[in-house]
């Protein structure tokens, strides 16, 4: 079947090679003739296709690509959480007398009740033996819960979900818990090398809240070591932003939203706005948290979405 510009189609970008274009499970080159499928497919990403809303398609056998739409890598938005902790007399301690149970010494905020989440537990949290890692929990008050032995791994680059069915947390934790004051990864992703193209653009929308305490609550959305963007907050925890990073004609050259501001935000401050990243390769995205106090400082993250776009 030829080509028809007039209806949807995508552009596919492999490991190697030019990037081709597919309809209807048929692969294309630029000027119309039919080739067969990429054999790198493992690592196809679709890089634009036409707007199923407005229809609008350009003809690539004209010369002139078709637009780019902004396309999810991926969504996020079950919460994680650093509960304060300092082995002492604030924060989160176990129950005790088996499972998981734990009261907070005071909410994370008054009222504020978190249905359900993961939350991060040092190393022998309660003298439970446990790994350091997150662990799923549910609370039934601003202050009581129930924290299971259902962990998460950073490592699976996996959504995030709530357990099917739940686990008892082994080793019959009792206390306070000593919380971390080191940045911690909460999830990740891979973004495919070639994703944003030359001008193309990366857009996450995450939230962050938290205890209104003085001490500093930090959330960080960052490739590999960079950081892209982040929030720290004091007293006033809850904030929601929309922020980019965008490549400036090259692909290891970057413009990005300033930290603790989100799109659209003014300011006479440009410090940290301009990235050397390659994204020509493949990249890890993270989200990150720290906290400074571990007597009173918690922090609630959703990493919520990862959009990238590609631009030529």
């Amino acid at each position: 079947m030829p080509f028809n510009p007039n209806l949807p189609y995508s552009q596919v970008h492999g490991a190697s090679g030019p990037a081709v274009f597919e309809q209807g499970g048929v692969f294309y080159e630029r000027d119309g003739t039919e080739v067969p499928a990429p054999t790198d497919e493992s690592v196809f990403h679709v890089m634009g296709k036409t707007n199923p809303l407005t229809g609008r398609v350009r003809s690539f056998l004209s010369g002139v690509d078709s637009f780019y739409p902004e396309r999810i890598l991926t969504q996020r938005n079950l919460p994680f959480v650093m509960f304060f902790g300092d082995g002492g007399s604030f924060g989160l301690s176990f129950n005790g007398g088996g499972g998981g149970a734990f009261t907070l010494s005071s909410a994370v905020a008054t009222g504020f009740v978190i249905p359900a989440g993961y939350c991060y537990l040092p190393a022998n949290s309660g003298g439970s033996g446990n790994s350091a890692g997150w662990f799923y929990f549910t609370m039934a008050s601003a202050t009581t819960g129930v924290i299971y032995g259902n962990a998460y791994d950073v490592a699976s680059q996996a959504v995030p979900v709530i357990p099917n069915s739940t686990s008892v947390f082994p080793g019959s934790p009792s206390g306070r818990i000593t919380q971390t004051t080191s940045e911690v990864t909460c999830t990740q992703v891979t973004l495919p090398g070639g994703s944003m193209g030359k001008n193309g653009k990366l857009a996450f929308n995450y939230r962050m809240s938290g205890s209104a305490s003085a001490g500093t609550k930090s959330a960080l959305v960052k490739c590999v070591s960079t950081t892209l963007h982040s929030l720290g907050v004091t007293t006033t925890p809850d904030i929601e932003v929309i922020a980019y990073v965008k490549n400036t004609g090259t692909e290891d050259a970057q413009v990005a939203t300033r930290a603790n501001m989100s799109a659209g935000t003014q300011s006479t401050y440009t410090a940290g706005l301009l990235k050397t990243i390659n994204f020509g390769i493949d990249q890890t995205i993270s989200w990150t948290m720290v906290i400074s106090s571990i007597s009173s400082d918690s922090i609630v993250l959703w990493p919520g979405s990862l959009s990238v776009t590609y631009g030529d």
